[in-house]
């Protein structure tokens, strides 16, 4: 069981350079987040997940060359998008419904080239190789609507599983594995921080502060099986959130705060009140304290707990 997890959330382009932006200014000051024990990176956080997990330098994503394809060889389809949004918004639709009409969606938009978008992803991430180090990408089967968990036993090579858990219904294309359709990890449960479940230490760094779960589908581990899976939850876990902002109302959200409002993020869940947003909170008096000082004070302080047992 995993001592410590690093859970990463999606947010498109701009939570990918978010992410890198966080990962590598943590890293500077001496917070590796790829040292955790489990990385879970999803969409966006899978981009940096495998990065970090890879044990390359997130920096690389900084200043990426201009693709050969004038087009960039995946584009987004507007009006379907529209279509998927609206969809996915609708409160009258069942959860399974709308996945699988947002599935449906994705493979016939006209997105571009799933090979040029499995090529992009190698470039990004650096390797075409599953790390040694416990990687976990989820991503959502296009027809079926059910998630699935990708990690190095299974039939995707790294840059396909991050392709297919980065492709956002009409914005990029479905990604065929083992004769199946996947696209965006985060249409199962956001950041899907529940993958983390055993952890002593779970740290959920996502742009979004909304994009948490409360009750996640059962994921299905990709064409693998193992007695260790799904993680069994224990009480002494303990978390840190990072994000840029904090929900209206809930500067610095601990788990004894009550229930948080229900407010949907674009995939329909809200947060949970486990969760602690680990961010500067006037109310606390650390308006000029960087997320990596709070975070280095949690992981010493709770190493020091451990350490006194």
């Amino acid at each position: 069981m995993a001592d410590s997890a690093v859970v990463l959330g999606p947010g498109g382009p701009v939570g990918t350079a978010w992410l890198a932006g966080l990962a590598g200014g943590l890293r500077h000051e001496g917070v590796d987040l790829g040292a955790a024990d489990l990385i879970v990176g999803t969409s966006a956080g899978a981009i940096v997940g495998a990065i970090l997990a890879s044990g390359g330098d997130p920096g690389r994503l900084a200043a990426p060359p201009a693709p050969a394809d004038p087009a960039g060889g995946v584009r987004a389809d507007l009006d379907a998008l529209a279509e998927v949004l609206a969809t996915l918004s609708d409160p009258g639709l069942e959860r399974g419904e709308a996945l699988r009409r947002v599935g449906r969606l994705a493979l016939t938009a006209s997105t571009g080239s799933q090979e040029l978008a499995i090529a992009r992803m190698r470039f990004l991430v650096g390797t075409a190789e599953w790390p040694d180090r416990p990687l976990l990408i989820p991503s959502v089967d296009a027809e079926t609507g059910e998630p699935v968990i990708w990690d190095r036993h299974g039939a995707a090579s790294l840059p396909q599983a991050v392709a297919a858990s980065t492709a956002f219904p009409a914005t990029a294309p479905p990604i065929t594995i083992y004769g199946r359709r996947y696209i965006d990890g985060a249409l199962r449960a956001g950041t899907n921080a529940d993958l983390a479940a055993g952890a002593r230490v779970v740290i959920v760094a996502s742009l979004s502060p909304w994009h948490i779960s409360t009750a996640p589908a059962a994921p299905r581990r990709a064409q693998h099986g193992s007695s260790g899976w799904p993680p069994t939850p224990t009480r002494s876990r303990r978390s840190v959130r990072i994000s840029p902002t904090s929900p209206p109302g809930f500067p610095h959200i601990r788990p004894a705060s009550g229930r948080l409002p229900a407010r949907p993020s674009v995939s329909g869940h809200a947060p949970r009140p486990s969760d602690t947003l680990a961010q500067p909170d006037a109310d606390r008096g650390d308006t000029d304290r960087a997320p990596g000082t709070r975070l280095a004070e949690l992981l010493a302080h709770d190493a020091g707990q451990h350490a006194k047992k």
